[in-house]
């Protein structure tokens, strides 16, 4: 909000908010390393999937916005991005491919969605992620919803939901 004369981060782009998520788990943690954007069929090799059968998309070739990474430089977390939209497709398809990566016995531990949202009362963000954990059977592990906003009288929020079964 410093930045942006009172405006929230939710208008902020995705690879943002990317870039601090991947920034606070360098710093919290120095025996891990992070990247961005890595391609399905790499974080697959190094995980040393068994990479018969169907890949998790239909090519292979998509793309997981964090990958949390041991010094043996195999991807032990994949956490996906997103803004929370009513149209929740681009949310259900990470949801569904994390869940097929983790699936595969392989290095990969835990995949994560981080959403975030804007709403004019607390109580309607709290019910999306709610309500979000429960239609993409994940877990929603934490929340935060902050204070109202000076500008514009909104109040922001995010959550992160774990796809392991």
């Amino acid at each position: 909000m410093e930045w942006s004369n009172g405006y929230w981060i939710c208008y902020a782009p995705e690879s943002f908010i990317q870039y601090k998520i991947a920034q606070s788990l360098f710093k919290w943690d120095k025996k891990i390393f992070v990247t961005l954007e890595d391609t399905v069929r790499d974080i697959l090799n190094f995980s040393h999937s068994d990479c018969r059968g169907r890949p998790p998309r239909s090519n292979a070739s998509g793309r997981v916005d964090i990958i949390v990474w041991n010094k043996k430089e195999e991807p032990l977390y994949l956490i996906e991005v997103k803004k929370f939209s009513y149209i929740n497709n681009v949310i259900d398809a990470d949801v569904k491919r994390l869940k097929q990566l983790v699936k595969k016995e392989n290095s990969i531990h835990d995949g994560f969605v981080a959403v975030y949202s804007e709403a004019k009362t607390r109580k309607t963000i709290s019910n999306r992620f709610e309500k979000y954990a429960s239609s993409s059977k994940s877990k929603l592990t934490k929340k935060y919803i902050s204070l109202k906003s000076e500008a514009d009288g909104y109040y922001w929020g995010a959550a992160v939901f774990s796809v392991s079964e």
